[in-house]
Formats: C-alpha cells, sequence, structure tokens
C-alpha cells in the first residue's frame, strides 16, 4: 500500500479541485489524515457556498462524486490505492454523529422494553454507520432487512444465555 504523506494527500487534494473545478463550482478543499476503524485514511472536506449542489438529496451527489475521485484516483497508479473520503462542509462527519445518537437512542429503547425497533429506510452508508455504532452493544444486535431503496435496519434485544 502507498504511504500516506503530504505528497500523496496534495496528489490526492489536486485531483478532488479538477473534478471540482470541471463541475462549475468555487470551493476551497481542505485535506487531513483521519483515523477510520484503525486505519489512516485522507479526509478531503469540501467547503462551498454550493454545498446543496454538492451533497445532494440524501447525499447521493457526495456519495456519487466519492464514486468518480475513485475512478480517476485508479489511473494514478502510484497514488491508485489510497484510502480517502470525500465530505462537504461536514456534512458527511455531522450526518455520522446524528445517526451514532440515533443508534445508541434506539439501543437504549430496545434494551429498556425487550422489543425489537425498525428504523427510517437508509442509505448503505447510514446502515453502515448504525451496524458500526452498536457492533459492541451487550444489550443490543442489528439487522437489516428489505430491499434498496426501502432497506431498514431492525434493532433486537440480544437474548440472554
Amino acid at each position: 500500500m502507498t504511504e500516506i504523506n503530504a505528497t500523496t494527500i496534495e496528489e490526492v487534494r489536486g485531483i478532488i479541485d479538477d473534478l471540482v473545478v470541471k463541475m462549475g463550482i468555487s470551493a476551497e478543499i481542505k485535506a487531513k489524515i483521519d483515523e477510520k476503524e484503525g486505519k489512516e485514511i485522507v479526509c478531503l472536506n469540501i467547503e462551498a457556498d454550493d454545498a446543496n449542489y454538492l451533497i445532494g438529496q440524501r447525499g447521493c451527489n457526495l456519495f456519487a462524486i466519492q464514486h468518480l475521485a475513485k475512478v480517476f484516483l485508479k489511473r494514478k497508479k502510484e497514488i491508485s490505492d489510497i484510502p480517502f473520503y470525500i465530505d462537504v462542509n461536514n456534512y458527511r462527519k455531522e450526518k455520522e454523529e446524528y445517526l451514532k445518537k440515533i443508534a445508541f437512542d434506539t439501543a437504549e429503547k430496545v434494551a429498556m422494553m425487550n422489543k425489537e425497533i425498525v428504523l427510517r429506510p437508509m442509505t448503505a452508508f447510514e446502515r453502515r454507520v448504525v451496524h458500526m455504532a452498536l457492533a459492541n452493544n451487550e444489550s443490543v444486535c442489528t439487522e437489516s432487512i428489505g430491499e434498496d431503496p426501502n432497506r431498514k435496519i431492525i434493532v433486537k434485544p440480544k437474548i440472554k444465555i
């Protein structure tokens, strides 16, 4: 795997910057090294006035930009394996915090009532955040049900033996 350093961060930031410029959006892109699940990852936060356009409904434009960036990055062999994610005006970070709060609040209710709760339909990204937030919870477990775009999470009490 390619080492994450200032040069590789700048190359990844340059690819995202080119993509945003080609979209006709004026933005500042800040890059930093973050940690996700125990691994280093490059976080690129696009700061723009046209944030709604970049984010889209429920983050769909943001995830499309992420996908395009991965395609462009794969063309650059020397940095094609750099793990990164894109955020816009900290939307993704705030969304993760909101989803974790929902997950923890729901887990508390499930444990107290000893009854499962079905959450609203979520995107794959949203479901993953909830599953990861409750993965080590001793009182509840999670399960995804249904088909996209109506796939949901059930938070269930764990059976105590």
